[in-house]
């Protein structure tokens, strides 16, 4: 699963490799300018998401929103809380897939969020 960054270069005409536990670059290439739509942080959209998963009667759709994998862990911590959370994928051609969220109410439980997926979560455990 290539991370926010890594996309990017490659948009950018890098030459990058991922493999699971190492990231390479090719050197002596130029990057070349291009345009790219830059989706909504997900990290900011995920205060929104928890304020209408916790509120009776509450809703929220947040359109274009970065919706990469290695960004929306706080999704699956909804779902496991018992928010009802749709994710839908408008545009996977740039250099972020481009999506939808709708996040609606439910009744709540507690959940315990294990070590391993905190750097997941990092930006949106506050």
């Amino acid at each position: 699963m290539r991370r926010s960054a890594e996309r990017a270069l490659a948009a950018f005409g890098a030459d990058i490799s991922v493999e699971p536990l190492r990231v390479s670059v090719a050197g002596g290439r130029p990057l070349i300018a291009t345009d790219i739509t830059v989706p909504g942080d997900p990290s900011s959209a995920a205060f929104w998401a928890a304020a209408a998963a916790g509120l009776p009667g509450a809703s929220v759709v947040l359109d274009g929103v970065g919706v990469n994998p290695s960004r929306t862990a706080f999704l699956g911590v909804l779902e496991r809380m018992g928010a009802r959370v749709e994710m839908r994928l408008d545009d996977e051609s740039g250099a972020e897939p481009l999506g939808s969220l709708t996040v609606r109410h439910a009744s709540l439980r507690p959940v315990e969020i294990e070590p391993f997926e905190v750097p997941g979560l990092i930006d949106e455990l506050p």
